[in-house]
């Protein structure tokens, strides 16, 4: 290899991949192109095609959107592919020395421009780093995540200014590629893309030939800005550990078989080797490579069912939609979408369901209206826990947007929601009932509510879980009890209270934001709002004397009418600070559950 090809080749090598593309051809009739500002008076073109789900194609160095020619068919009919030029390559508008940016936000701002807010993102080569990059900064912003031949760099991202040495040996290598001449360099360079290919590999030559032939080689001709998150990414995604479905893609004549360190950082990563074919496996081996595209696509859908009252999806019912989820499912989530309308019936996900969100447009709800002492068929009463409209076994369980509804009305007991699962998260959920709204039946199991609103009368949350409450509404009915926790002993925490906000209806002037269920009970409320109605002794002993020797109830900076600092509740503390109490490091507990950064949990949804 001659000195001017090192700078290229060795860029590959410290990246663990080359490079590659495909044929050019006009735009096809059922395309449109266009461009959209970037910064520094950039611009970015782009293809697009077909309906459906949106998939992002970005395409490898030397290159352009035409290297995705041969996948185009297989994807249109189905889905609504986007193929960008990144900027210094293909139509879109040159690179400079001066101006820093990186691809990855070049692509935000695309999606931002076409109204995208999460799209399937495959790279390869050069296209696999920018895909890298937004799977450990943007993962919010993604369905899926395909890396081929190649993923996140392990080199300087772009807060580290280039050394004085780096610019030297630039300057050498750009002088060596000048008297070379760049039509000789680009010759050697297509045998580089070639060189990893499988026994077909020559019919890749006429596309990659008229691919580099069409490069400006601007940038092994200049000292690029930094152009790639690269550690500063690896260090975002060892800290994050995106839920993005993510497979890692090789060909088996590009890598020695080793496992990528990747993996160990993505929950719902996998990897895989096609045979016969190198670093450019899609126009080496175009069909496997679309068979496993489609394939890994189809089995990461934004909704993988449709719920309409109105039979304009693909069931009528939730429940229905649930027992069609496969059982125990390991790798990716199962997102039913759930179209606006009331749904009277009562669901249960059980423990075989796992994975599960069901993501409601607003206005949804979820209704039933049994409570503890209805008779059932046998002329038995139901039971408080066998009241609930809704009952959750699954474990990684969500829901967003949904009322979840007890219609019985003051009527004793009456559940709207059972969770007894691991790892469950509300998001913007409503959930409506009196007494006993919500019941965190799972002794220790983790559950987080978020932006919730939450009503009732008495224990209308209660049981043994260790529940997190993130800015949520809690609306009292009438007097009553706001809760009522059965922490376990040795528990360490039960129920916390961050940021909430107490409200009452006209006439409630006397609410308890506690009562001991059982000994050990644990309840804290850390800056939330007090309406006027909450009690002045703020928690109740329920007459229990055993529970008041060992039950822990606590506040911290609550403000409000209902706030007192001087409760003369003899088991109440007042916390002097939050060191015991981060919201993130509770959640996680011994397997790092972050619901909070989670990038699966909240999705935006537009009423259909």
């Amino acid at each position: 290899m001659i000195h001017s090809l090192k700078y290229l080749f060795g860029w590959l090598l410290k990246a663990s991949m080359t490079l590659g593309g495909t044929c050019y051809a006009a735009v096809s009739s059922s395309a449109t192109e266009g461009y959209i500002p970037v910064s520094h008076g950039g611009k970015l073109y782009y293809e697009q095609q077909g309906e459906g789900e949106t998939v992002i194609l970005l395409h490898g160095h030397s290159l352009d959107h035409r290297m995705w020619e041969l996948q185009l068919p297989a994807l249109t009919d189905k889905y609504r592919v986007i193929c960008p030029d990144f900027r210094g390559y293909g139509k879109s508008s040159a690179q400079s020395e001066k101006h820093p940016f990186t691809h990855v936000d070049d692509i935000i701002t695309l999606m931002d421009s076409l109204h995208l807010d999460k799209a399937h993102v495959v790279g390869l080569s050069m296209g696999a780093f920018v895909a890298g990059d937004m799977l450990a900064m943007y993962p919010e912003r993604m369905l899926s995540c395909l890396l081929a031949s190649g993923s996140i760099r392990n080199t300087p991202g772009p807060h580290t200014p280039m050394t004085a040495d780096e610019r030297k040996q630039r300057d050498k290598e750009i002088a060596a590629l000048k008297r070379q001449g760049i039509e000789q360099y680009k010759k050697e360079w297509i045998e580089v893309l070639m060189q990893s290919g499988g026994t077909e590999r020559e019919k890749m030559r006429p596309a990659l030939t008229q691919m580099v032939s069409d490069w400006s080689a601007w940038q092994p001709l200049h000292k690029e800005v930094r152009l790639f998150y690269a550690r500063e990414a690896l260090d975002t995604l060892q800290r994050r550990r995106p839920n993005v479905p993510t497979l890692i893609l090789n060909g088996k004549n590009d890598t020695d078989g080793t496992k990528p360190a990747l993996l160990q950082h993505l929950p719902y990563g996998r990897h895989k080797i096609l045979d016969n074919c190198g670093h450019m496996m899609n126009m080496d081996q175009p069909e496997a490579f679309n068979k496993t595209l489609l394939d890994f696509l189809a089995a990461h859908p934004r909704y993988a069912f449709v719920v309409d009252a109105e039979g304009k999806g693909d069931f009528r019912t939730i429940q229905e939609a649930i027992n069609a989820c496969p059982d125990f499912r390991k790798w990716g989530r199962i997102v039913i979408l759930v179209r606006k309308g009331i749904y009277h019936e009562k669901v249960i996900v059980p423990n075989s369901k796992r994975n599960v969100t069901l993501l409601a447009e607003e206005g949804t709800v979820l209704t039933y209206g049994d409570w503890a002492q209805k008779l059932n068929m046998f002329r038995e009463e139901v039971s408080t826990s066998g009241s609930a409209t809704l009952f959750v076994f699954a474990p990684d369980f969500r829901a967003e947007n949904l009322t979840i509804r007890n219609s019985a009305g003051p009527i004793g007991q009456a559940v709207a929601c059972m969770i007894s699962a691991d790892r469950v998260s509300f998001k913007n959920c409503r959930f409506e009932g009196h007494q006993d709204t919500i019941y965190t039946y799972g002794m220790g199991d983790r559950i987080y509510f978020s932006g919730c609103y939450i009503e009732g009368t008495v224990d209308y949350i209660f049981g043994w879980s260790l529940a997190i409450f993130d800015h949520c509404q809690l609306h009292s009915l009438q007097d009553g009890y706001i809760t009522a926790p059965s922490t376990a002993e040795g528990q360490k925490h039960g129920y916390i209270f961050y940021d909430c906000k107490m409200t009452a209806a006209p006439g409630v002037k006397r609410v308890y934001l506690s009562r001991p269920w059982r000994p050990y009970a644990q309840a804290v409320f850390i800056r939330c709002d007090e309406g006027a109605h909450i009690a002045q002794d703020g928690f109740d002993p329920w007459d229990k004397e055993e529970p008041q020797k060992t039950t822990f109830y606590a506040e911290y900076n609550c403000t409000g009418e209902g706030a007192n600092a001087n409760r003369s509740c003899p088991f109440l503390k007042h916390l002097d600070d939050l060191s015991n109490y981060d919201m993130r490091q509770i959640l996680a507990g011994n397997d790092g559950w972050q619901p909070i950064d989670d990038s699966n949990i909240v999705m935006s949804v537009r009423v259909f």
